[in-house]
């Protein structure tokens, strides 16, 4: 056999250079992935970076609607960090008024995932419905009782029922209305009330089979009354059960404080108590009750919290007062202690549906205007 040296070593060659594409090649494809791992990396962070911020402005939104003093923040002073998921990602969130402009507010959301942050922020309008609501189901009568000191009229908004507040009974405490510029009235639990009366300054009177009341009530105290039997609204001539024609208050049971309802049909008048929804201290609470004829009704925050059959006209009479914060004749007994405001009474009996809605109203609708700006 014949040497060849020269094909040998060309063959080797061959080989090394191939050997070296192959790394060279293998180099490149590695390196290409590990930069599009890297980026499809940054691109789930920034897209879980921005969903985060996305739900900071919900959970923004929340208490702006719900508990707006929370939301003291800014650009430079969110609220936070709250983590998601159980994971180290965390986002903060806060809302400013926005300058010039009512009920307008910017709200800012911030959010890092994985080191990559984005902010997002939205512009929005709220606007409270609950007066345009309690107008739409045509109230017989509709106290705001948002007048300022300067007047001792307190407004019947629909009605001629236009009455007057007693005993320095203090204007312009905040509402219940959120998001809305009218006031409420606030009871000393000593003698204020106010005194309800027809346009031709006789005492007021409810006729038919139906009937509904709501009010929004913030007791400063119960322990002011034994039992607790505060009155918001009630039509009597003593203190007894038997000496009222309608009625809303409070009662002690128990632990707890919850509302009663008394009406007066045939010459008798019963008595209801809830058997559910405590009355708390220094929160707004919607009392409403409900005559239809056949039952009477009492709703907590919207929710039926008791019910007796009850038949026959509402009873009437000319010459029994009618008082909103306290027993009528008995200024000193059983006074309501705390604040109470937009108190309404209808000719009808509203429905559950209805009372729920008038409890819902009391947050604001939310417009969102501008993204990002």
């Amino acid at each position: 056999m014949r040497y060849r040296p020269k094909q040998s070593g060309l063959a080797l060659l061959l080989v090394l250079i191939l050997v070296a594409s192959a790394t060279v090649i293998g180099i490149s494809y590695a390196t290409t992935t590990t930069v599009k791992l890297i980026s499809t990396n940054n691109l789930l962070r920034a897209n879980r970076s921005c969903y985060l911020a996305e739900s900071a402005i919900e959970h923004g939104l929340y208490f702006l609607r719900t508990d707006p003093s929370v939301l003291d923040g800014s650009d430079v002073a969110l609220l936070g960090p709250f983590n998601a998921d159980g994971t180290s990602d965390e986002y903060y969130f806060g809302s400013a008024p926005v300058a010039g402009q009512t009920r307008q507010y910017l709200l800012t959301g911030r959010a890092k995932s994985g080191g990559v942050t984005q902010t997002v922020r939205l512009k929005v309008y709220l606007e409270s419905r609950h007066e345009s609501l309690i107008r739409s189901l045509a109230p017989a009568h509709y106290w705001r009782l948002g007048e300022q000191p300067v007047s001792n009229t307190a407004a019947d908004a629909v009605g001629d029922w236009d009455s007057s507040y007693k005993d320095n009974t203090s204007r312009g405490w905040a509402g219940a209305i959120m998001y809305d510029a009218d006031t409420s009235a606030h009871l000393d639990g000593f003698n204020d009330r106010i005194m309800l009366e027809t346009g031709e300054g006789e005492n007021p009177d409810l006729a038919g089979k139906e009937l509904t009341i709501v009010a929004w009530v913030w007791p400063d105290t119960h322990n002011h009354l034994l039992g607790h039997k505060a009155h918001i609204i009630s039509k009597a001539d003593g203190s007894t059960t038997a000496a009222h024609w309608w009625t809303v208050r409070t009662v002690q049971v128990g632990s707890k404080t919850y509302l009663r309802f008394v009406l007066k049909t045939r010459g008798t008048s019963t008595g209801l108590t809830a058997s559910q929804g405590d009355v708390p201290l220094e929160k707004w609470t919607l009392a409403a009750v409900t005559y239809d004829g056949a039952h009477m009704r009492i709703y907590h925050n919207g929710v039926l919290a008791g019910n007796c059959a009850k038949t026959g006209d509402i009873d009437q009479d000319e010459d029994v007062e009618a008082w909103i914060g306290g027993c009528p004749t008995h200024p000193k007994d059983r006074p309501w202690h705390g604040r109470i405001d937009e108190l309404a009474i209808f000719n009808r009996c509203l429905t559950a549906a209805q009372i729920l809605s008038i409890y819902k109203a009391r947050l604001p609708n939310v417009d969102r205007l501008t993204w990002n700006e």
